[in-house]
């Protein structure tokens, strides 16, 4: 990174992309009630609903404590790559918004 001048690194982390629809192995922590919507049920996501997380963290470059960092979540009736492609843009707004506050180790 020092031979391209950056001063800054950001790194990205996409949890899987879950399919509503899939089935998913997971077994229910004691004494919790498990609540889901049926077949017919107005309240039910349709089968094709995606949901997706992306964790994202900023550096600057030579130090690893975080700068910045957040979640961004985001869900809909979307191609994989879709949703990826759009929650990445949310990552690119938010972290420009990042670097317009002002941060106590932000650059002058």
């Amino acid at each position: 990174m020092r031979d391209k001048e950056c001063a800054f690194i950001l790194h990205t982390n996409l949890t899987k992309v879950l399919r509503v629809g899939e089935p998913k192995i997971s077994v229910p922590q004691p004494g919790a009630i498990e609540v889901g919507t049926g077949a017919g049920d107005s309240r039910a996501y349709p089968a094709d609903y995606r949901t997706a997380t992306v964790e994202y963290r900023i550096i600057r470059a030579g130090n690893p404590e975080t700068w910045a960092s957040s979640l961004v979540t985001g869900g809909g009736q979307l191609s994989e790559d879709m949703l990826v492609s759009q929650l990445m843009d949310e990552v690119a707004n938010r972290v420009a918004g990042e670097f317009r506050q002002s941060h106590p180790q932000a650059p002058n």
